[in-house]
């Protein structure tokens, strides 16, 4: 499992036990969503950025700018389309279920950490993934907050209004 997660960008600390089959590893949003854009997309993984230029103060002349590297997808395609028919199960009938009458057909993830301290879902369609997250940074409990409702309903929101196929 460790050394899947690192293939697909996973680079943050994960225990070497029997729970991390559970999600019991600390992973913060943008690693995991970046691991997501493998899987919802075609097996080729990606390792997410902000910066794709930088130029001198009157922007005529480019200082650096960012190589898309040459990926080569990690999953088969026959785990990958195993992995796609599990995360839409996820929406038809599962814990983001509130999504399956979307105009888009979405695949994604929910998730709840240990006494609700962390919410959130990660929702993939044709050309998008999106990463919703909610926690406290007191790592208090958030009562009545899980992934399943908030971060489906902040998702559907971004989904409905951003035109996303």
């Amino acid at each position: 499992v460790i050394k899947e997660a690192r293939r697909l960008g996973i680079i943050s600390y994960i225990p070497n036990k029997p729970s991390i089959a559970l999600g019991t590893a600390s992973l913060n949003l943008l690693e995991m969503t970046g691991a997501f854009v493998a899987i919802g997309g075609s097996g080729k993984p990606v390792i997410p950025y902000g910066i794709e230029e930088i130029t001198n103060r009157d922007q005529k002349n480019i200082l650096w700018k960012r190589k898309d590297p040459n990926r080569k997808p990690i999953i088969t395609k026959k785990a990958l389309k195993e992995m796609k028919s599990l995360l839409r199960a996820v929406v038809l009938e599962g814990t983001a279920k509130k999504l399956k009458n979307n105009s888009v057909k979405i695949i994604g993830k929910t998730g709840t950490s240990q006494k609700n301290r962390d919410a959130w879902f990660i929702g993939c369609t044709k050309d998008y993934v999106v990463g919703i997250w909610l926690g406290r940074d007191d790592d208090q409990p958030m009562n009545g907050i899980s992934g399943s409702n908030i971060p489906i309903n902040i998702y559907k929101n971004i989904i409905d209004k951003g035109g996303f196929k």
